[in-house]
């Protein structure tokens, strides 16, 4: 929902994040696809990517009401992106997440029913 007007709600850093992202040339794969290439180790945690020549998008969603601890599951092949040299960063996104830090991709903490934005490069 926050990509949409509700309440009190302003989507326009949602829809910035995607603007600068380039997600109108990207590829998604959502999260109900059998081969998506990154996945959450955790059933209540669903990702759906979104692909570029030179980066990714990770959306991730969550509707449990405690904040859960997860960690990604990738097809690094299906991305095109060298393990060794990928860099993993939750994007910075006014209202929701107000600073980019690099992360590890098997310790990622999601929000109590709400997700979290993430690059790959």
């Amino acid at each position: 929902m926050f990509t949409r007007y509700w309440g009190d709600t302003d989507p326009s850093p949602v829809w910035n994040l995607m603007d600068d992202f380039g997600i109108d040339e990207s590829k998604m794969i959502g999260y109900w696809i059998d081969d998506t290439p990154v996945t959450a180790d955790s059933d209540i945690i669903l990702a759906t990517t979104f692909i570029r020549d030179d980066r990714v998008l990770v959306v991730l969603a969550s509707w449990s009401e405690q904040d859960e601890e997860v960690g990604l599951v990738v097809d690094w092949s299906q991305l095109g992106i060298d393990p060794q040299d990928a860099r993993i960063t939750i994007a910075q996104v006014d209202s929701l997440q107000p600073e980019e830090r690099r992360v590890a991709p098997d310790n990622l903490v999601v929000p109590a029913n709400q997700g979290l934005f993430l690059t790959i490069e």
